[in-house]
């Protein structure tokens, strides 16, 4: 035997050895391939004892092959799979080169239901067709709170002579109907007598008050939503009694406000020749100032006071500059109606808070079962002025003040 036919044949019978002994583990096509090199083994060995146990070996494999039980078809998804792509490789060849954009596999159960799956190439990632128009994706930034709603701001109570009570009720008493006078008396002569009377008024504390009905859901479920109420409803209550302390008529349960107190201006002594709105403000003030008060602040809208702005005296200098001079404080607000303006010594409004701003939760009828809440905000307070005071505001609008001091 030469060295090349002596390897051969231990190459050879080492692969049937290891079918014999793993018989379970051979394939039907590697039975026949080994079946069939045995076969050429048997015709290329010259040397007769090869010759005999190639035969003998080919004798086992052939017994192993008839009683061994046939081979299982491998069910399962991974062998379906793999059975499947070893029959169409020219398919999963070209979707492997990218020239189909998908490959199908198709696989039957036991039951005989048929499985399809299918592999698509992979493909450029964009929002607009990646994302399967989720309303949570990109991730969106939540900014905390609320804008609220751009509004008025009261203006009358914080320069008001304003102070608290813990009465419903108040009294004061005014000196009034003075009568006689002092005079240069000679020696011996008589005094001459005078005399006064006095008189009371009394305010009853007025309530401002306002509600929200809201679901017990809502305020759990929004984290602000209770202090939005709660801002609301003092919003709400301050405005509504900025109206009151600014033009309530004093009836009924309404307060008296400023301009109910204010005379209009009625001094005719004062002339100009060509007065703008900073000349009325300041006849104005000298009304109050001949009535033995002093005016501290001018209350005028916003449109107004841009006008006065635009004002300019002899020298180029707004005449708005000149009521500070004067030690006039102005305030502009859009809660004064335009081109018309409020001159007031404040010290002579008097607002007294008897209950300050609350807020109560309650149940109205059959709310509770209905998982409803009533929001309240209130407070209660007092708003005058003296009958002797009156003469301490001065309120008007421009076009009658300055049609009064225009010299004719």
């Amino acid at each position: 035997m030469t060295q090349e036919e002596k390897a051969a044949h231990d190459a050879l019978i080492a692969n049937v050895k290891s079918a014999i002994a793993g018989e379970m583990d051979i394939t039907k096509k590697e039975l026949e391939g080994l079946k069939a090199e045995l076969k050429a083994a048997e015709l290329k060995f010259e040397d007769a004892e090869l010759k005999s146990e190639v035969v003998r070996l080919a004798g086992e494999l052939k017994a192993m092959k008839e009683s061994a039980p046939a081979a299982k078809e491998d069910l399962s998804t991974r062998g379906q799979i793999k059975s499947y792509l070893k029959a169409n490789t020219d398919k999963w060849e070209s979707f492997k080169k990218g020239e189909s954009i998908s490959f199908g596999v198709k696989s039957e159960g036991k039951d005989g239901a048929v499985a399809a799956i299918e592999i698509k190439a992979a493909a450029t990632m964009l929002e607009s067709t990646n994302l399967n128009s989720s309303a949570y994706l990109p991730v969106r930034e939540v900014v905390p709170g609320f804008v609220d709603i751009a509004s008025n701001q009261p203006i009358i109570e914080q320069y008001a002579n304003t102070s608290t009570t813990s009465s419903s009720n108040i009294v004061w008493v005014n000196k009034v109907n003075r009568d006689g006078a002092a005079a240069i008396t000679a020696e011996g002569g008589v005094k001459p007598l005078i005399d006064f009377e006095f008189e009371t008024e009394t305010s009853t504390a007025r309530k401002v008050a306002d509600k929200i009905k809201i679901s017990t859901e809502m305020l759990d479920d929004i984290d602000f939503v209770a202090a939005a109420i709660e801002n609301e409803l003092m919003y709400q209550v301050s405005i509504a009694t900025d109206t009151q302390l600014i033009s309530g008529d004093g009836t009924g349960t309404n307060l008296k406000g400023i301009t109910e107190y204010a005379p209009a201006f009625v001094l005719t002594t004062l002339e100009s020749t060509a007065p703008k709105k900073g000349d009325a403000i300041i006849a104005m003030a000298a009304q109050i100032k001949s009535l033995n008060f002093m005016a501290s602040h001018v209350f005028i809208n916003t449109i107004d006071q841009a006008n006065m702005m635009l004002e300019k005296d002899s020298t180029g200098q707004p005449i708005i500059n000149k009521l500070a001079e004067l030690g006039l404080t102005v305030v502009a607000s859009n809660n004064i109606t335009v081109g018309y303006c409020l001159v007031a010594d404040m010290s002579k409004y008097v607002v007294r808070n008897y209950k300050p701003f609350a807020v109560s939760f309650g149940f109205v009828n059959d709310d509770f079962e209905k998982n409803l809440v009533t929001v309240i905000g209130e407070r209660r307070l007092h708003a005058y002025a003296s009958d002797n005071n009156t003469n301490a505001f001065c309120y008007d609008t421009f076009d009658n003040v300055i049609t009064a001091i225009t010299v004719v």
